[in-house]
């Protein structure tokens, strides 16, 4: 007997945003900090390296030490399963909520 849809499926999980090019992106802490279980200061930070901030500029911005930031950003590496601050600009732009200029 064939199986149904769902069992077929069951685990499989997927979530597909489409968008228009022509809004800017803000990327989604709260997305963020719901799919990977960051703390708030987490996702503050996942927030601002994002947008392009430098650990610096992050710090500045939060009013934190880069020390803090470094931290922050470590954990952020292991709950996010990434190596490389790099990898994490694609999945906070696959995250990205368009918003119009």
């Amino acid at each position: 007997m064939a199986k149904g849809v769902a069992e077929q499926f069951s685990g499989a999980v997927a979530a597909v945003f489409v968008s228009d090019v022509r809004f800017r992106f803000v990327p989604s802490g709260e997305l963020a900090e719901a799919l990977f279980d960051l703390t708030r200061s987490e996702r503050r930070v996942f927030k601002r390296l994002a947008a392009g901030d430098s650990l610096k500029g992050a710090a500045a911005a939060l009013g934190v030490a880069v020390s803090t930031v470094k931290t922050h950003m470590l954990h952020l590496h292991q709950k996010m399963g990434i190596s490389h601050r790099a990898e994490l600009v694609p999945i906070a732009a696959a995250m990205a909520l368009p918003v119009a200029s």
